[in-house]
């Protein structure tokens, strides 16, 4: 019952920002769209490997002209640094776009563009989670959602990873130094679900929720 009260929460409150429709977020994937990646650890079900439950609240979004350190995530060890891309044309009927070997998946809900866009997303060959996303400069005219699993990151079953966010990385800023902090201009409105979310393509038992409204280079911060 605490994956659906959590989720519930989390989709409840995106419907009241107006970030999406009902219908589409039933199953944000049902529409078709792309997904690229592969090889990534599995946790299954078992109630045992789950964490424990995060604080049912939405952290909320900071904005610094001239920047503020983040710490960034990492992946966990096991899991080899490399680069994989999913692209895709996105029209004002909304889509999705997913990285099933980074756990990661984009909803753009209806309106949030309004012509046919060729968007990719590249998870980036880095220790850290990063990504980049194209066009650079696109601004949204609806909040669009990121899910993050975190069963392949450092802050999985942590205290962190119920701090974790997404933080926006302008150009010229885009290094994370050795300690794993990094320069952001922003951070995103954030929720971490605890549970599995059963129609994801990439079912994690910990997942971030972040709200963006513009692209382009995000990490997975915390703290």
């Amino acid at each position: 019952m605490r994956l659906f009260r959590s989720a519930a929460l989390a989709f409840t409150t995106c419907l009241a920002l107006s970030c999406a429709d009902s219908s589409a977020l039933t199953d944000p994937l049902a529409s078709g769209n792309t997904d690229a990646g592969s090889s990534l650890t599995t946790v299954t079900g078992d109630s045992a490997s789950l964490p424990a439950a995060c604080p049912e609240s939405w952290t909320q979004p900071t904005f610094s002209t001239s920047g503020s350190n983040v710490k960034g995530t990492r992946w966990i060890v096991a899991r080899v640094p490399v680069e994989l891309s999913v692209s895709g044309v996105i029209g004002p009927e909304g889509g999705t776009l997913a990285i099933p070997g980074a756990q990661f998946l984009i909803y753009f809900p209806k309106d949030a563009l309004p012509n046919p866009t060729a968007i990719t997303i590249t998870s980036k060959e880095s220790p850290w989670v990063t990504y980049d996303m194209n066009p650079h400069g696109t601004v949204f005219r609806k909040p669009v959602i990121v899910l993050q699993g975190l069963e392949n990151t450092t802050i999985f079953g942590t205290s962190a990873a119920c701090s974790a966010y997404g933080a926006y990385l302008p150009t010229g800023s885009e290094a994370v130094s050795a300690d794993d902090t990094a320069l952001a201009t922003e951070t995103t409105m954030s929720y971490t679900i605890s549970g599995f979310v059963t129609w994801m393509p990439f079912p994690s038992p910990e997942t971030s929720v972040w709200i963006i409204n513009h692209f382009s280079r995000y990490m997975l911060a915390s703290g």
